[in-house]
């Protein structure tokens, strides 16, 4: 049976991945924004740490979620998990996996080896664990997701929720304070930037709105947090 969550004011919601997919895109269509991903080719390296701090508001939005939707009272009716899970889990896979996660191990992680050295070496190597331990937790919540939800399956969605959270805040605070001060000393030191120019970055949120799906999902994790909290 599709999972779902019945918000005020607003229609329920079915959470797929699928039907999620399809609802973004119509929803964008129907506002004239378009839903074609611009390739991370098109930003310089100050660009895109401007596009990835931009999502990093955003994931953290869901990482809180996830670390508080545990502290929620379940009862015979009614458990929080079965909203939070199916949501959380779309978003960590579909955005955080699929859209976020290229944009640094394609691109900014891939541009800042280019410079040898071992402070930057020891930087990236703390990162490619990280995201590899993400995806060790990410593999055990899709697991579940697919599940009927026990009493069992709760407690253990909860778990690794919370860890998932608190992973994320952790990970995206050593990025900001890590690896973008290091490709901001690479481009100083350089002189000129090896993709783009130099020119000051647009304002975050004008260069992530280029992205339809940060514009989907800021709505979608609205109506998950008024759904849980409000």
């Amino acid at each position: 049976m599709t999972p779902v969550i019945k918000h005020r004011k607003h229609k329920p919601v079915a959470y797929t991945r699928e039907e999620m997919l399809q609802s973004r895109n119509l929803i964008l269509n129907s506002r004239g924004v378009n839903t074609r991903m611009h390739p991370i080719a098109e930003f310089s390296p100050l660009e895109l740490i401007a596009v990835i701090t931009e999502e990093h508001r955003l994931i953290a939005r869901a990482a809180e979620i996830a670390v508080n939707v545990s502290t929620l009272s379940t009862t015979l009716n009614e458990c929080p998990m079965k909203k939070a899970l199916p949501v959380l889990n779309c978003f960590f896979q579909d955005f955080c996996s699929a859209i976020h996660r290229p944009r640094e191990d394609k691109f900014l992680f891939l541009w800042l080896s280019g410079f040898a050295s071992d402070s930057i070496a020891n930087v990236l190597e703390t990162l490619y664990e990280d995201h590899a331990f993400s995806d060790e937790l990410l593999g055990e919540i899709a697991e579940i997701a697919r599940e009927p939800l026990s009493d069992e399956l709760v407690m253990k969605a909860e778990t690794l929720l919370g860890r998932y959270g608190r992973y994320l805040l952790q990970h995206m605070n050593r990025e900001e304070q890590m690896l973008f001060p290091l490709i901001r000393l690479c481009l100083q030191h350089s002189g000129k930037e090896q993709m783009g120019d130099t020119s000051p970055a647009p304002p975050p949120s004008l260069a992530a709105r280029a992205d339809a799906a940060l514009y989907f999902w800021e709505r979608e994790l609205e109506r998950l947090r008024l759904a849980l909290f409000d």
